[in-house]
C-alpha cells in the first residue's frame, strides 16, 4: 500500500525555517510519513537543516540491530559542524533538542502500541492485566 503524501502548499514553501529563519523551508515529518502515514506533527526546516536533522537523528539513535558505530559518517559530519559552527551554535541545539523530542515520542507511541496489544491478549486469555 503507497502511503498519499500531503502536496505542500506555496504559503507553506515560502514559511522561514524554524530553524535558521532562512526564508524558504520545507515541511519535516517528526512522524515518518512511511511509518505513521500523513501527519500533522511537522516544522519548517530549510533544506540544510533538514539534511543536518537527519544526520544528528543517526548519531543518536541505533539501526535496527540495535547498533550504533560513533566513527560512521554522520558522527564525522556533526564533529566537523560543531568545530565549524561551534557546540553550542542555536542551530545545532534545535535540531538535538527536536531529536530528542522525535525519539521519546516514538518512544512513547511504541509503548501505547505494546500495551494495546497486550491488553488484548489480556482479554483473549483473561486474568491480570500486563504492562510494559
Amino acid at each position: 500500500m503507497k502511503i498519499q503524501r500531503r502536496t505542500a502548499k506555496l504559503s507553506e514553501r515560502l514559511m522561514s525555517c524554524e530553524c535558521c529563519d532562512y526564508p524558504i523551508s520545507q515541511r519535516h515529518h517528526m512522524l515518518d510519513v512511511s511509518l505513521f502515514g500523513e501527519n500533522k506533527y511537522t516544522r519548517q526546516l530549510c533544506a540544510n537543516c533538514h539534511e543536518l536533522y537527519h544526520i544528528i537523528f543517526k548519531c543518536f539513535t541505533m539501526d535496527e540491530s540495535g547498533y550504533n558505530d560513533p566513527s560512521n559518517r554522520s558522527m564525522a559530519l556533526l564533529d566537523k559542524i560543531g568545530r565549524s559552527w561551534g557546540e553550542k551554535d542555536s542551530r545545532i541545539l534545535y535540531l538535538i533538542e527536536l531529536v530528542n523530542l522525535v525519539i521519546k515520542a516514538r518512544l512513547e507511541i511504541k509503548k501505547e502500541e505494546d500495551n494495546t496489544v497486550l491488553s488484548i491478549l489480556n482479554s483473549f486469555i483473561g486474568g491480570e492485566t500486563w504492562a510494559i
